[in-house]
C-alpha cells in the first residue's frame, strides 16, 4: 500500500480514491445537485460512469457486476429520493450479501430549514431508511476524511462476511474549495476467512463416507471464495447431491448432473441423512416451518466464514468457521489418497439417477402444454439458449421471472459453461439493469438477460 498526496475539491478527492482502488465503474443516477460530482467523475480517465435512468436499475447494474466480477461494485443515487428509488433492489443485493458500496450526498436539515427538496426528513438520519439493507453506514462531514472513509467502505463490503455499505456524504462538501489530502492506491483487498481445523476435515469425511443420502446445500458464499469445482469434485466422490440456497444458482452449477434444483423441493424429495451447508445463509418466512426441512436429518454440518452461516440452522453436529473453498480443497487432499470402495459407486449412480428424474419431471411439467401455432413453450426457449450459450464456450443467462425456470437446464459434466444469474431476493426489476452490469462484469463473454 501507497499514499500519495493529492489535492482537490472533495468530488475529485472521491473519484481520484476510487480510480487508484482499481475501481473501473461507478453506476449513477443524474441530479443537479451533484453535478460538480459528476464532473469530476467524467474528467478522470480511470474510471467510467455508467448512467441509469433509474434508481432501481442502477442497483441492479451494480448487483449483477459483483455477480459476475466477485468484485465490488459502486453506485451513487440521488439525494434522499434516489436512495427511496433503489430500495427495491438494494432488497435483492442485501438478500445475495454483494458488496455493493452505496454513496449518496445530503442535505443538512438542522442548521436551516429543516425541509429540503428530494432529502430525507430531519427526524432521521442520512442512512436511515436504507440501514436494514446494509453491513455496515457511515456520514462523512469533512473533505479531508473522504479518502480513507471510501477506502474503508470498500473494504468492509469486500470482507467476510460481505455485503453492502453505505456512504452519506453531506452536500457542503460538494463545493469548489480544493482539500489536500493522501490517496491510498493499492488494489481492491481480497480478504478470506482462515483454514479450518484438520480435525474438522477429518470429521467432515467420516459424516459423508457414512450417510447413505448425503445433500450438499450450497450458498453464495460457495461461489464468492471461488469453491464451486471443489464442492463438485466432493460431491461426485461421495456420491452426495446438490441443492442451492433460494435466490442463487452459482454455488455450483445447477446443470450439474448431481444438482437436483432449490434446497426445499430437494429435501421433500431425497429425504436425506446428512445435510452439509456450504456459504448458506439460510432463510424462511417466519414461520415455526422455517426449521423443518432439517428436522428428519440424521447429522447437520455448515461450513462458512462467520457467524451468518451458522445462526438460522438449529443443531449443528459440525461448525466449521472458514473459508469455503480452503475448506474443500483441504477435503480433497484428506481423500486423494483413499481407495473407493463399492458403496461409494452405489451412491454416486443412485445419487445421478435421482437428480436426473427430478431434473425430468421437472422439464416435463414445464413442457405440459401442447404446442401452440405462432407461441414458444418456455422449454424451448430455455433449451435453444442455454445450448447456443454453451456451445458459444459459455456465458451468463440473467432472468428475474418464473416462467421459464433456470433450475430446468440440460445437465452438462460438472455443470458446463454457462452461469445462471437471478436475484437473491425475489424483488422485481432487476433483469434489465442485472444483464447490464453482468455484461460489464464479463465483457469478454456473451449475456443474455
Amino acid at each position: 500500500m501507497s499514499k500519495q498526496p493529492f489535492t482537490g475539491n472533495p468530488s475529485e478527492i472521491i473519484v481520484e480514491q476510487l480510480s487508484a482502488l482499481g475501481v473501473n465503474y461507478l453506476f449513477y443516477n443524474s441530479g443537479s445537485r451533484e453535478a460538480r460530482f459528476f464532473d469530476a467523475l467524467h474528467e478522470n480517465p480511470r474510471i467510467n460512469g455508467i448512467l441509469g435512468l433509474h434508481e432501481g436499475t442502477v442497483t441492479a447494474m451494480a448487483g449483477g457486476y459483483t455477480q459476475a466480477k466477485s468484485e465490488p461494485a459502486v453506485m451513487s443515487v440521488h439525494l434522499g429520493a434516489g436512495l427511496a428509488q433503489s430500495m427495491g433492489q438494494l432488497i435483492n443485493v442485501w438478500a445475495g450479501s454483494l458488496p455493493v458500496v452505496t454513496l449518496t450526498f445530503v442535505g443538512d436539515t438542522g442548521s436551516y430549514a429543516d425541509r429540503i427538496t428530494l432529502d430525507l426528513g430531519h427526524n432521521v438520519g442520512p442512512t436511515s431508511i436504507a440501514a436494514p439493507f446494509m453491513k455496515a453506514n457511515w456520514t462523512v462531514l469533512e473533505a479531508g476524511g473522504l479518502a480513507t472513509a471510501i477506502e474503508r467502505a470498500i473494504k468492509v463490503a469486500s470482507t467476510p462476511p460481505v455485503g453492502p455499505v453505505h456512504v452519506a456524504i453531506y452536500d457542503r462538501l460538494l463545493g469548489a474549495e480544493k482539500t489536500s489530502t493522501s490517496i491510498i492506491e493499492h488494489e481492491i483487498p481480497k480478504v478470506t476467512a482462515g483454514y479450518p481445523d484438520p480435525s474438522d476435515i477429518e470429521k467432515l469425511a467420516k459424516y459423508l463416507n457414512e450417510a447413505e443420502r448425503p445433500l450438499i446445500y450450497v450458498g453464495d458464499g460457495a461461489w464468492k471464495s471461488g469453491a464451486e469445482s471443489a464442492i463438485g469434485a466432493i460431491a461426485e466422490h461421495f456420491g452426495a447431491n446438490i441443492a442451492s440456497m433460494w435466490g442463487d444458482l452459482m454455488g455450483v452449477s445447477v446443470a450439474h448432473p448431481l444438482h437436483c434444483g432449490y434446497f426445499r423441493g430437494s429435501v421433500l424429495d431425497l429425504n436425506p441423512d446428512l445435510i452439509v451447508c456450504v456459504g448458506v445463509r439460510h432463510g424462511g418466512s417466519g414461520t415455526p416451518d422455517d426449521y423443518s426441512l432439517f428436522k428428519n436429518s440424521k447429522n447437520l454440518i455448515a461450513i462458512g466464514p462467520d457467524v451468518e452461516i451458522f445462526e438460522n440452522i438449529p443443531d449443528l453436529d459440525l461448525t466449521i468457521m472458514a473459508d469455503e473453498t480452503a475448506t474443500f480443497e483441504l477435503l480433497q487432499d484428506l481423500i486423494r489418497s483413499e481407495n473407493e470402495p463399492i458403496k461409494y459407486n452405489k451412491k454416486r449412480n443412485h445419487a445421478r439417477e435421482t437428480a436426473h428424474q427430478i431434473k425430468e419431471n421437472g422439464r416435463k411439467n414445464l413442457q405440459h402444454k401442447s404446442a401452440t401455432k405462432g407461441s414458444v413453450r418456455p422449454l424451448a426457449i430455455l433449451d435453444a439458449i442455454d445450448t447456443t450459450l454453451e456451445k458459444a464456450g459459455g456465458g451468463y443467462i440473467t432472468t428475474e421471472q418464473f416462467a421459464i425456470p433456470l433450475e430446468y437446464v440440460n445437465k452438462k459434466e460438472n455443470g458446463g459453461k454457462v452461469k445462471y444469474v437471478r436475484p437473491a431476493g425475489g424483488s422485481e426489476g432487476y433483469g434489465m439493469g442485472a444483464s447490464i452490469g453482468t455484461k460489464l462484469g464479463a465483457s469478454d463473454q456473451p449475456v443474455i438477460g
